[in-house]
């Protein structure tokens, strides 16, 4: 793999885990702005969000496996600095 592919590969994990924060820091505010509901027939929107913001992180966990396989399948030592979070 060429340096400036590597530095490409890195700089999608870079903004991998920014987007990942800031993810992060928005499901924050907005689950603290969210009021539970009562009922057993109501959406709980709480719970939505919460699902919303679990379904990002998949996604991005993904983004992350697919970018880890990429560097492996060009004979590259992967991405430094690269966390998976369980």
């Amino acid at each position: 793999m060429s340096q400036s592919s590597r530095d490409t590969l890195r700089d999608i994990a870079e903004l991998l885990r920014a987007l990942r924060s800031s993810i992060q820091t928005l499901e924050g505010q907005q689950l603290a702005e969210t009021k539970q509901l009562s009922g057993h027939q109501t959406v709980d929107t709480r719970q939505s969000l919460m699902l919303s913001f679990h379904q990002l992180e998949t996604a991005i966990g993904d983004m992350e496996q697919t970018l880890t396989t990429l560097a492996e399948a060009t004979q590259d030592d992967g991405l430094p600095g690269r966390t998976v979070d369980p």
